[in-house]
């Protein structure tokens, strides 16, 4: 699962599981999925409980070969998350979501987020961090369906008459940036045919990173000159720690220009710890 290769599904989940098989159903026939990231609120309380339940048993019974990980959304002191009721629980859920795909995305993975499933402001804010985190090579998908076609209860196929009506639809994914950067000079980034900004370049590196390794860079970008003895008394950790930080962030650094900016490839030549400043201040261009 950890090569450039392999290929995520992650679903959110609702009340209404259906919607992730039928979805799945549709998918596969296209994409050969190694495995699938159910991501949901608190599994025990919340109003998903039962339909996680069933999913699960659905998923093992008619995909015994996929692979299967449950992701449960939490607040930043890891207690789980039961429902988005206000900001304060928004912004958990989106920043959960943005810590899952970046998870994947530091294994080298192709993204694809299904929002079929959850409340609308779920999906609202899974899309967001999509934007985020995701790059050009990856998909956010959706169903749509008659308003008046109704799966039966404990239905998790659609049969091939209503399959036919279900739409399956990939939502437009532009990486984010900020609107007053002043270094937003544009390159073209033609892995993904489409233009990128020095800023989303080092977005989008930061995306890939742990928390502990973002916190290093931006550590660096600051003090770019000092060494790594300097640095590991600012982080208050050993060389050793920084040092194995770096070498994570290097190998992810060169995996990520090949994969999603190749016309940055010629950075490969550089110093390592100079391609990594160049990206971090924006001199990606």
């Amino acid at each position: 699962m950890g090569s450039a290769r392999s290929l995520i599904l992650l679903a959110t989940l609702g009340q209404r599981p259906e919607a992730i098989t039928v979805a799945l159903d549709m998918l596969r026939a296209t994409y050969p999925y190694d495995l699938l990231g159910i991501i949901h609120t608190d599994p025990l309380h919340s109003g998903i409980a039962t339909a996680l339940r069933q999913l699960e048993t659905v998923l093992a019974q008619d995909y015994p070969e996929l692979a299967v990980r449950r992701h449960c959304v939490t607040y930043p002191n890891n207690l789980p998350l039961l429902d988005i009721l206000d900001g304060r629980s928004a912004e958990a859920y989106y920043h959960s979501v943005v810590e899952i795909l970046r998870h994947y995305r530091g294994l080298g993975a192709m993204l694809h987020l299904l929002v079929a499933g959850g409340r609308k402001a779920m999906s609202i804010y899974a899309t967001l961090a999509a934007t985020l985190v995701c790059g050009p090579q990856d998909r956010v998908w959706t169903i749509l369906s008659p308003a008046e076609m109704v799966m039966q209860p404990g239905q998790f196929h659609a049969p091939a008459d209503l399959q036919r009506r279900i739409a399956l639809v990939a939502l437009p994914l532009l990486q984010a940036h900020r609107a007053d950067d002043e270094d937003a000079t544009a390159i073209i980034d033609d892995g993904g045919g489409m233009l990128v900004t020095r800023e989303q370049v080092r977005n989008g590196l930061l995306a890939l990173l742990t928390r502990a390794e973002r916190v290093l860079a931006e550590a660096l970008e600051r003090h770019p000159y000092a060494g790594n003895d300097h640095l590991a008394e600012q982080l208050g950790c050993s060389v050793r720690t920084v040092e194995n930080h770096l070498r994570s962030i290097y190998r992810k650094l060169l995996l990520y220009l090949e994969r999603d900016h190749p016309t940055l490839g010629y950075m490969h030549n550089r110093n390592k710890r100079q391609a990594l400043l160049d990206i971090l201040q924006r001199r990606g261009g």
